[in-house]
Order: structure tokens, then C-alpha cells, then sequence
């Protein structure tokens, strides 16, 4: 979204269907067994006469950066496959992954109907790394990453942001169920999802699904596996205002407790009475990974540092925009940004702004709306959840769910 765009929500635009071409398929089933090794972009070799007769193979294809680009439907996990039962399996099977083609091809390395068969990530492995221990407090994470680590401050590292939770849409596709990225949420309880309203406003709980501890949407050979769950219950703020966007805040009441791991964790709630006012915090992903009106949708989920804006400030700044001189920023808003290039954008709606407190993150924030992406002088509005904390509460005791921030 530009600056001269319409205001509007930071959700995904509606995906639309693909298609899958088979450009370049014949080359590639002429290998014997082809590996492209995501941690080292070592190629070996089965089955062929030698690796020089491999690479030859390969230079039919374009390079991207660990790997080549080979058609989507012939890449399984960054691994090129030339068993026919194996790429049937990949074009037709129930792969559960948090995006579709479209969002894959974020990075335009490769053609429409290709993708990069390698991860793009460098790893670290550590073996003083400790076993696999749940977090024992809330807001507690792994800001250097778990066994893989990430060398770009604008990626979070593997178990970085473990309260993050993608919000799914199931959907019929070509007669398979794939599930479709439209929104981010927190982990606020084993069984309960922090979002924001306009993301679930206009969704049924039986095509909703959510998933915790992921990280790259792209492929699954991490560290620790994701976690998927069903929706029981969506509760909307009963004073939600669609068009203002007031009181945009939802719970989530999944239909089973989320099993806490290095990659999953909850995060806390502040206080009634806590100020972020001037810190630093971090947003975190898989929005847009730049602001222009073509931009696409982040494969690694991405990590946000922005500065909480004081009330007064940021209503004035945006009395500068289109929205005028007259504006009057609700009471339930906080805002943070207004740094060039730097902010959440379209895909990152109901997503979390935490902040550090007592040396853990506590969720200050809701990502909800702005007036253009990544422009100087020009914040962003978050839901101040502080205003909501007796609301989420309340609710969640209703539910039989009391939230203990030890």
C-alpha cells in the first residue's frame, strides 16, 4: 500500500487460484536422484554416471540462492524429487502449508511456475544447544534462534517470537483442502489466541484453523515441527466498530491446549497500568516484506523493530495525512513506527507488538491499521490491549481459562 492508497486494514488481499505448468519437467526426470541439501547446497548424486553429468542436467535450469529453480510441483521440502508417485503425491496431497503458491513466490528469484529447491537460510548448529525444554514463563523466547540461526536483523530467528500464531482459512482447491495465511494472532494461553476483529470478523470456526511455531511457510525441515489446531469458539468485542475500526480485538478459544515448546509459547499481558511510550518493541509476521503496491508476502516470518509513539504525537502526525486536520485518535488505539521503511503492512493484521518488560515480553499491541506502509512521520495504529486486559479476562473465564502470567 502507497501513501496515496486507501486507508485500510493490515489483512491479506483474497489469494487466487494458480496455475501449475509443467516447464522443464522432462529435464529434471532425467536425473537419477538429485539432492539439493538445504543446509549446504552440496549436490549429490544417485544413480548417474557422475556428478559432472549431473551438473550438466542442472545448468538447464536457472540458479537462485542455494539451489536451482525446478518446477513447484517437482520440490518437496527444498529436495528435487524425480520419483512420479512422490510428485503426485505433492501436487494432490493435503499439504498443510500456511501459504499458497502465491506467497511462496515472495522471493521472484525463479519463474511464475518455478521455486528456488533449496532453503535460502544458513545454519548454525550448536551442540552445547540444551534438549528440546518447554518455556517455563510466558514472554520468555530465543532471541539467537534454536539450533539454526539467521544472519538478517529484518528475519526472526527460529523460536524468536514463539507466541506468533498464523491464522488459516481452509479452502477447496482443485478438489483437495489446502489452507490459505490471511491474518496473525498470540498465543495468550495454551487454549487462547490474542487477534484483532476485522481479521475474523467474516470467518466461520469451521473453515478457521491455527498454527503455532512456524517459521518458514516455505518448508518444514525445522528444527521443531509446527503445531496445528482447530477453532471452537471466535469472540468478537461486542462495541467492535467495522468502518473505525474501534475495539478491534477478538479471542480465539482453540478445541485443544497448544503443547508449549521451544517454538511455542505464550506471551504475557500487560497491565492496566503499563506505558511503552518511547520503547522500542518488535512486530513480527509474514506480511509484506516491502511496501510497493506489487510487494509479496514474506516466506521467513519476518521481525518489525518499532518505536512506541505517545497518543498526543501520533494523532497529530496523522492529522497530516489525508485523514485531516480534525482527526481524534480513539482512546483504545496505541501507536508505534513512522520510521521510513520500516513497518508492518498488508498480512500482518491482528499480529503482536511486544514490547520488553522485567526482562520478558508482554504484548503491548494488535496490529490493525495505517495510512500507507513504511512512510516517514507516519505511524501505525495498534489495539492498546492494556484497555482490554478485564475484557480478555472475563471472557476467557467464561471459557473456563484463567490466565496466569507466572
Amino acid at each position: 500500500m502507497t501513501e496515496g492508497d486507501d486507508l485500510g486494514t493490515r489483512d491479506t488481499r483474497a489469494l487466487h487460484a494458480y496455475k501449475e505448468t509443467m516447464k522443464s519437467t522432462s529435464a529434471v526426470l532425467t536425473l537419477g536422484f538429485v539432492l539439493i541439501m538445504q543446509w549446504n547446497s552440496l549436490v549429490s548424486c544417485r544413480d548417474a554416471s557422475s556428478e559432472e553429468d549431473v551438473l550438466e542436467v542442472l545448468k538447464q535450469f536457472n540458479k537462485c540462492p542455494n539451489g536451482y529453480c525446478v518446477p513447484i510441483h517437482l520440490c518437496n521440502d527444498g529436495i528435487i524429487k524425480t520419483d512420479g508417485e512422490t510428485i503426485l503425491e505433492l501436487r494432490f496431497n493435503d499439504y498443510e502449508d500456511v501459504t499458497t503458491v502465491e506467497l511462496e513466490r515472495g522471493n521472484r528469484t525463479c519463474e511464475f511456475s518455478a521455486t528456488c529447491c533449496a532453503l535460502k537460510i544458513v545454519p548454525r548448529y550448536d551442540s552445547s544447544e540444551p534438549n528440546e525444554l518447554p518455556p517455563t514463563k510466558c514472554g520468555t523466547n530465543r532471541p539467537n534462534g534454536y539450533v539454526v540461526g539467521v544472519n538478517n536483523s529484518a528475519k526472526a530467528q527460529f523460536g524468536e517470537f514463539p507466541w506468533m500464531a498464523a491464522l488459516l482459512k481452509r479452502v477447496q482447491l482443485l478438489g483437495n483442502e489446502k489452507v490459505e495465511y490471511f491474518c496473525g494472532g498470540s498465543l495468550i494461553h495454551q487454549q487462547a489466541i490474542l487477534t484483532a476483529a476485522h481479521c475474523v470478523q467474516n470467518v466461520t470456526r469451521d473453515i478457521l484453523a491455527v498454527r503455532l511455531g512456524e517459521w518458514d511457510t516455505v518448508n518444514e525441515n525445522e528444527p521443531v515441527k509446527h503445531q496445528q489446531y482447530g477453532v471452537q469458539k471466535i469472540i468478537i468485542h461486542e462495541n467492535y466498530v467495522a468502518k473505525k475500526y474501534q475495539n478491534d480485538i477478538a479471542l480465539l478459544i482453540m478445541k485443544k491446549e497448544a503443547d508449549l515448546k521451544v517454538n511455542v509459547n505464550t506471551i504475557c499481558l500487560p497491565s492496566i497500568h503499563d506505558i511503552f511510550d518511547n520503547q522500542r518493541c518488535l512486530a513480527s509476521g509474514w506480511g509484506r516484506d516491502n511496501f510497493h503496491p506489487k510487494g509479496q508476502y514474506s516466506e521467513v516470518m519476518k521481525r518489525v523493530e518499532l518505536p512506541v509513539v505517545p497518543s498526543k504525537r501520533c494523532q497529530s502526525l496523522f492529522r497530516n495525512t489525508r485523514l485531516g486536520p480534525y482527526f481524534q485518535l480513539h482512546p483504545t488505539f496505541m501507536c508505534g513506527g513512522g520510521e521510513e521503511g520500516v513497518d508492518t503492512c498488508y498480512g500482518d493484521g491482528g499480529s503482536p507488538l511486544a514490547c520488553k518488560l522485567d526482562n520478558r515480553f508482554v504484548q503491548a499491541g494488535i496490529v490493525s491499521w495505517g495510512v500507507g506502509c513504511g512512510v516517514k512521520d507516519v505511524p501505525a495504529a495498534y489495539v492498546k490491549v492494556s484497555k482490554f486486559i478485564d475484557w480478555i479476562k472475563n471472557k476467557l473465564q467464561g471459557e473456563e481459562i484463567n490466565i496466569d502470567d507466572d
